[in-house]
């Protein structure tokens, strides 16, 4: 079992891996960053296969959502660098 120092620092290192701009909605999502934040943490993932099953759309709305994935690639923020101790 990690201490939540530990598993603060998990989330600390994979930030610097998960960045806004490698953001994709099919193949780097939210459900992607959890299973791996997860697998750390845990020592295995917990993902049932049908977590991420929207992957097997993307050739059908890829073509719809890339325009404003570029826009939004361009328009938000990275997060800051600052050090997990602080507030």
């Amino acid at each position: 079992m990690k201490t939540a120092y530990e598993v603060k620092m998990v989330a600390y290192k994979l930030r610097k891996h998960w960045l806004g701009i490698d953001y994709d909605v099919f193949f780097r999502n939210c459900n992607h960053f959890a299973e791996e934040f997860l697998r750390i943490v845990l020592g295995f993932s917990v993902f049932p296969p049908y977590v991420n099953r929207i992957t097997v759309l993307e050739p059908i709305f890829r073509p719809f959502i890339e325009p404003i994935i570029a826009i939004a690639r361009y328009t938000i923020p990275q997060a800051n660098n600052s050090s997990p101790n602080k507030a």
